[in-house]
């Protein structure tokens, strides 16, 4: 997973996260530290491109709860707790829709993961990139 980032001038306090590759076990924690660097940098609100992104597992979901409680200020889950992380995705699913987090052109790959969990209808969806930014103004 490759990850690029950039603070638009126009949007102190927001971020555009572009996701390159797969989000999966391997490298899910990469995403949520980089969520973390950005929150203390002052970030409150992402735009995270998944147009790159071939593939997320359920690791990747656990990483957009953890985005998710971040950016609301609230901890992140403990990782150490394993598969008990994923039940609060439950939890996760009413917050995301207070969420400061926008997807920008998931792949059809990973829509249909963030549908099997119940998520797609959660996060606001846009085509591109300056939709996204035109939903936060």
């Amino acid at each position: 997973m490759d990850l690029k980032w950039e603070r638009p001038a126009a949007f102190p306090a927001l971020a555009i996260l572009q996701v390159q590759g797969s989000v999966d076990g391997s490298n899910y924690q990469q995403l949520i530290q980089r969520g973390e660097a950005l929150y203390a940098e002052g970030v409150r609100r992402l735009v995270l491109d998944l147009s790159g992104c071939a593939y997320m597992s359920s690791s990747g979901l656990v990483a957009l709860n953890a985005l998710s409680k971040l950016l609301r200020g609230e901890s992140a889950p403990n990782m150490e707790n394993g598969w008990a992380v994923l039940k609060t995705l439950d939890d996760a699913r009413s917050a995301l829709g207070q969420s400061q987090i926008v997807l920008v052109n998931p792949t059809t790959r990973v829509q249909r993961v963030l549908d099997l969990a119940g998520l797609k209808s959660m996060l606001p969806i846009y085509p591109d990139t300056a939709s996204a930014l035109a939903a936060f103004t």
